[in-house]
C-alpha cells in the first residue's frame, strides 16, 4: 500500500506541476519556449528512470550507461532544464551550447549521454 500511495502522490505532483505550466499567462513565444523545455525535462526524467529500472532488472550497466542515467536523472533534471526554464521565463532568447548547459559535453557528438541537440529516447536506448 505504501509504495503504491507514493507512486500516486508522485503522479499527482507531476499533474499539478503540468497544470501550473499550462496555465501560466505568458507572451505566446515565451510560453512556447517554457512548455518545450518543460516537455523535454519530463521526457528526459522518464527516460532516466526507465534506464535505471532496466539496469537494475538486468543487473548490467556499463560506465557510460551509469553516466547517462545520472545525467538524465540528476544533471538535466536538477541543473540544465531549471536554468533553461528560468532563462525562458526571464525572456532570454534561445541560447545553445555551454552557455545553456553547465553540464554539456565539450564535444556533443562524442558524449556518452544525450545532449540538448539529440532526442533523449533515441540517444538513450539500451
Amino acid at each position: 500500500m505504501g509504495a503504491a500511495a507514493a507512486l500516486l502522490g508522485g503522479d499527482l505532483a507531476l499533474a499539478w506541476a503540468d497544470d501550473t505550466v499550462v496555465h501560466l499567462e505568458l507572451p505566446p513565444e515565451t510560453g512556447r519556449g517554457v512548455r518545450d523545455i518543460w516537455t523535454a525535462m519530463r521526457t528526459e526524467m522518464a527516460a532516466g528512470q526507465y534506464l535505471d529500472l532496466h539496469a537494475q532488472a538486468t543487473a548490467s550497466m556499463s560506465l557510460s550507461e551509469a553516466i547517462r542515467i545520472a545525467y538524465l536523472k540528476s544533471g538535466v533534471y536538477s541543473v540544465d532544464r531549471p536554468v533553461a526554464l528560468g532563462a525562458a521565463l526571464a525572456g532570454a532568447e534561445k541560447i545553445s551550447g555551454k552557455a545553456s548547459s553547465p553540464l554539456s559535453s565539450p564535444s556533443p557528438a562524442h558524449a556518452p549521454w544525450p545532449t540538448a541537440t539529440r532526442y533523449p529516447f533515441r540517444a538513450a536506448r539500451c
